[in-house]
C-alpha cells in the first residue's frame, strides 16, 4: 500500500481506537507490504475490453461475423488477465447475436460460442411519400 493509503487508513483507525505507539508503528509496517489490487488493473482490464471490441468490429466488417474465439486468436489475453474479461466484450450496442457455434476447446471438450454480427443502425427508408 502507498504512504498516502497508509496515512489515510492509520488516520482512522487511530482516531476510532486507542493504539500504543509500538502497534501503530507495526500496524504501519504491515500495511506497507499489503499489496493491493490497484486502479491500474481496472484501467487495463477496460483497455483490454476496448481493444478487443476494435478488433472484434475489424473482424466482423470482415467476415460479416464475429465470435469472442475468432477475437482471442487475433488479440489474445495477457496470462495475469482474468479470463472472465471475455465476456464482455461483445456484450456491446454495436454487436448483435445471431446464433451459435459449437467449438473443440483446448482441453478436446466441446463448447458453445456466440456468433455476432456488426448491428446495422442505418433505418431503411421504405417510405417515399
Amino acid at each position: 500500500m502507498n504512504s498516502k493509503d497508509v496515512d489515510s487508513v492509520m488516520e482512522i483507525i487511530t482516531n476510532s481506537f486507542r493504539i500504543d505507539e509500538q502497534s501503530k508503528a507495526k500496524l504501519k509496517r504491515k500495511l506497507r507490504r499489503l499489496e493491493l489490487p490497484s486502479q491500474s488493473q481496472t484501467q487495463t482490464k477496460e483497455t483490454w475490453i476496448t481493444q478487443a471490441r476494435d478488433v472484434a468490429r475489424t473482424i466482423a466488417s470482415r467476415n460479416g461475423e464475429v465470435t469472442i474465439e475468432d477475437v482471442l486468436h487475433e488479440f489474445p489475453l495477457s496470462d495475469d488477465a482474468d479470463p472472465r474479461i471475455v465476456g464482455g466484450v461483445l456484450r456491446h450496442p454495436d454487436f448483435e447475436r445471431i446464433g451459435n457455434r459449437t467449438l473443440m476447446a483446448r482441453d478436446r471438450r466441446y463448447k458453445t460460442v456466440g456468433v455476432f454480427q456488426l448491428r446495422n443502425n442505418v433505418l431503411a427508408i421504405t417510405d417515399w411519400d
